[in-house]
């Protein structure tokens, strides 16, 4: 079974799944590929939106009672994807927001065009308070496309996560290099699915899986996939 970090699969709380029937939708396709654990990542922007809380967990527990009454074989746990900003630090200390499966692992993100020093600075400032950083959808920043900086950010601390499409998508007869160069050596940490919807952004976890599995081997591919998703989850 494959372990999910990354997933907006509550409804009704951020751009992900729009309602239940959506939700069981997502459950199923991530069911498909072989996923058992799912951390429900639902955004989170500190300072400038509000989260709805009490909403997320309510719920969180709707959809992990649908799972069992469908006998779909998912544990789901609680966690956000955080844009950093100035407050981020405020709202995890005071328990606004949280961590993956409420641990201090946070799976923070950054708006693409966010300048080097401002990322290394925030990876600086969680790791001195303790968390462990996992950056989202590392492939999104300019900056993080340079490899001498994801070696930087690694080095303070920070865990890179890449998205399943991006591993899919170099797998095509012109697939992006860069892709395929940084995880042959091993810059990317894990991959998790982002998944937003059951269609244009579905789950499509187990095929990474797979393709990771024949590019760099079983091993490997299982820690990306399952063994430090778990670690991450306190599993």
């Amino acid at each position: 079974m494959l372990c999910d970090i990354h997933h907006h699969i509550v409804y009704g709380v951020d751009d992900g799944a729009k309602s239940l029937d959506v939700a069981k939708q997502m459950l199923h396709a991530a069911a498909r590929q072989g996923v058992g654990e799912i951390c429900c990542t639902s955004h989170c922007t500190p300072g400038y939106r509000h989260f709805d809380t009490d909403a997320y967990f309510r719920r969180l527990e709707e959809l992990q009672s649908a799972a069992e009454q469908e006998g779909i074989d998912i544990a789901l746990f609680p966690g956000m994807e955080i844009l950093y900003t100035e407050r981020t630090l405020e709202y995890l200390s005071s328990g606004k927001a949280f961590g993956l499966n409420r641990s201090r692992n946070v799976l923070i993100e950054f708006m693409p065009e966010t300048p080097f020093m401002l990322i290394k600075r925030a990876v600086m400032d969680l790791s001195n308070a303790g968390y462990t950083p996992v950056l989202a959808h590392v492939e999104r920043y300019i900056e993080l496309t340079k490899e001498k900086h994801m070696l930087r950010v690694k080095q303070d601390g920070a865990k890179l996560q890449m998205n399943a499409k991006t591993v899919l998508d170099s797998a095509a007869l012109f697939g992006n290099r860069w892709t395929k160069r940084v995880l042959k050596n091993e810059l990317i940490d894990l991959v998790a699915s982002d998944a937003h919807n059951a269609d244009k952004r579905k789950c499509e976890l187990g095929d990474a899986q797979k393709l990771l599995e024949k590019r760099l081997g079983k091993e490997r591919a299982a820690f990306m996939t399952n063994k430090l998703p778990r670690q991450l989850l306190g599993r």
